[in-house]
């Protein structure tokens, strides 16, 4: 399910934010995991936009995601409302 997946990336970029990495294989859905990255916008005064294709429960989902880059911390924001099942 979409509302899932999106918690499950959202604990991983936690985790991948926190430099994290050996946790993220740990915590991570057996069938889960990142197909592809595309830079959708391209980072202007410390914004940019990504979109996140991952593998879940056997569906490919598209994830939009908006990171901010301020004072050295980067944070981000995942639209639930841009989430979607894509094809393979």
């Amino acid at each position: 399910d979409y509302k899932q997946s999106c918690l499950v990336l959202n604990e991983m970029l936690e985790l991948y934010k926190n430099n994290r990495f050996k946790m993220i294989k740990q915590t991570i859905l057996k069938d889960f995991s990142i197909i592809n990255t595309t830079v959708t916008k391209p980072k202007k005064d410390g914004i940019w936009e990504e979109n996140w294709t991952v593998k879940a429960c056997s569906n490919n989902i598209s994830i939009p995601i908006t990171f901010t880059d301020k004072d050295g911390t980067t944070s981000y924001e995942i639209n639930p409302m841009g989430v979607k099942k894509v094809s393979k």
